[in-house]
């Protein structure tokens, strides 16, 4: 008897847990990432942070400067309202002369840190989410 008392105690205990309120709900966010002179930034991944939510969402940078964001499920967008925005590379310079791609030119790293960035993006219910991101290159 006191085997099933306690297993349904942790029964019950994981029921209420995983009785969350469910996940907030999300928007379809599109854009494109691009440098001062209009030239695609080819590689990467955009990241946004929500300032009311603290809630990532998160896009791959296609070769043609595209990305759609990811919140919960692929491709479901960002929660509404303001997010920062950061623009994240993963470049393998010591490997390049190995690799036969062409990843574009470099973002410049201050747009990888929420805190200079200075890149945001407005998220809506009831409006059509694409934006431009603008970027500068880094320096050689």
């Amino acid at each position: 008897m006191k085997r099933a008392s306690a297993a349904f105690l942790v029964l019950a205990v994981c029921l209420v847990a995983g009785c969350e309120k469910a996940p907030l709900p999300t928007y379809p966010v599109k854009g494109t990432v691009q440098f001062e002179d209009g030239t695609p930034v080819r590689n990467g991944y955009i990241e946004t942070l929500s300032h009311e939510h603290r809630i990532n969402a998160r896009g791959k940078i296609e070769h043609d400067g595209s990305f759609q964001l990811t919140t919960f499920h692929e491709a479901d967008g960002a929660v509404a309202g303001t997010h920062d925005v950061v623009v994240v590379q993963f470049l393998g310079h010591e490997m390049a002369p190995q690799i036969d791609h062409d990843h574009g030119d470099a973002v410049a790293t201050r747009f990888a840190d929420y805190g200079k960035s200075g890149l945001t993006l407005e998220v809506g219910e009831q409006q059509d989410n694409r934006c431009v991101l603008v970027v500068t290159k880094a320096r050689r």
